[in-house]
């Protein structure tokens, strides 16, 4: 596994049991909120268009407020700027998380203020990425602040022999301070990976103690 201190430092602050909860049920999230939106009967096509996404945010912020509650981290319901909308932020030991929804993996999330508010602590991490102009030493991640972490989701669509598939995406970006690009960005797939492959190597490294006394054989007379 090669050395990435950011993804160690997720794997470090967020239990694995978070990321494979959200994991687990986003596919079956989709299916009822399109099901919901476009199934009941209770309006038109036109309606269920503008119904869905409403929809299918509201229950994937319950799927990771769930979530955090089976991982046993904080969750907190927040308002976005001019109380005009709720949000979920999760926060695990330095970790701040918020989820999104966007069109396709890496696309960069809709500007607003809470969000960039959200993002501002992350100044620190810009001379620690940018290594090629280091103006001060590199900020030690386990000393350094809080990191914000914004959760992509969604889901993709293409045509394989006259049919639509659709396949879902899972990210975490990591965004620069003024929220104008992302640092960092993983697969969550990945991150899970990177869990079982340190659980292997954790597992490796035991060393079981000795404790065996060592036996004086005595001459017979």
């Amino acid at each position: 596994m090669l050395d990435d201190p950011l993804r160690d430092l997720i794997m470090k602050s967020s239990p694995q049991r978070f990321w494979q909860e959200i994991a687990s049920r986003q596919e079956a999230l989709y299916n009822e909120a399109y099901s919901y939106s476009f199934n009941e009967g209770l309006w038109e096509k036109p309606e269920a268009e503008t119904v869905l996404p409403v929809v299918r945010r509201a229950l994937f912020e319950n799927v990771v407020r769930q979530a955090a509650r089976v991982a046993r981290v904080e969750s907190l319901d927040m308002m976005h700027k001019g109380d005009n909308y709720p949000y979920v932020l999760v926060k695990c030991a330095k970790l701040v998380m918020t989820a999104h929804h966007v069109p396709g993996p890496c696309h960069f999330v809709r500007p607003a203020e809470s969000r960039k508010q959200n993002a501002a602590v992350n100044e620190w991490l810009d001379t620690w990425v940018r290594q090629e102009l280091l103006i001060r030493p590199l900020p030690d991640l386990r000393r350094s602040g809080n990191v914000n972490v914004l959760i992509l989701h969604g889901q993709t669509r293409e045509k394989m022999e006259g049919k639509e598939i659709s396949s879902s995406f899972l990210q975490l970006a990591i965004p620069d301070a003024d929220l104008n690009e992302y640092r960092r960005i993983y697969h969550v797939k990945d991150l899970l990976q990177s869990y079982s492959q340190q659980a292997v190597a954790d597992k490796v490294d035991v060393r079981v103690a000795d404790r065996a006394r060592p036996a004086i054989r005595r001459r017979s007379k």
